[in-house]
């Protein structure tokens, strides 16, 4: 690159970034030219997603091997903060918007848990509540719905735009993005448990 004029490979290089694991998840964060050290730790991954350690990091973790099945781009018609609204809305939309999802929930142990900078909503199974009673057996005796399975499901949000859902063998994740004031794009990926 020498001899190219007014071009200095110092004004063109990586920019640095900070990496920390949170479970399966990998949090990559620019740094910025003019600031020599790292980010104050209050905004460190580690830092704000300390509420979600112990069994919500446990239940988003497991197993730690976990298959890519698809990814899913969605526009919609509204303001980003309403999704995110709805998101986190206490499970009050799922019987209306999610029917059959709905039915494997025991809607009643649903139950809120808010953070400065992050919140878990989690739900018990039907199936889950009803093999407990039954001692491992779903009342008809047979397999439980794989999507939920027994354990409880974890919706998990991160300030601004990060939702984290584990339920049963899946784990989704998804991020929204505004585009306008009335319009936002949400990725949704899904894995499964391998």
């Amino acid at each position: 690159l020498k001899g190219i004029k007014n071009f200095t490979a110092k004004s063109f290089g990586l920019v640095k970034a900070e990496v920390q694991e949170w479970g399966p998840f990998v949090f990559v964060r620019p740094v910025p030219a003019a600031q020599a050290s790292p980010l104050p730790d209050a905004d460190a991954p580690a830092t704000f997603l300390q509420p979600l350690d112990g069994a919500t990091r446990a239940e988003l973790s497991r197993p730690r091997q976990q298959r890519f099945i698809q990814r899913r781009l969605y526009t919609m018609n509204c303001n980003w903060k309403v999704f995110v609204d709805n998101y986190l809305d206490g499970g009050f939309h799922v019987p209306h918007m999610h029917v059959d999802l709905s039915k494997g929930l025991a809607l009643r142990t649903y139950r809120t848990q808010v953070f400065p900078r992050c919140s878990v909503q989690s739900v018990g199974s039907k199936a889950g509540a009803a093999a407990a009673a039954a001692g491992g057996l779903s009342e008809s005796g047979a397999s439980v719905d794989e999507r939920i399975g027994t354990a409880d499901s974890f919706y998990c949000f991160v300030y601004p735009n990060l939702m984290m859902n584990r339920y049963g063998a899946w784990l989704d994740l998804n991020i929204v993005r505004p585009l306008g004031v009335d319009r936002c794009e949400v990725l949704f990926e899904y894995y499964l448990d391998e």
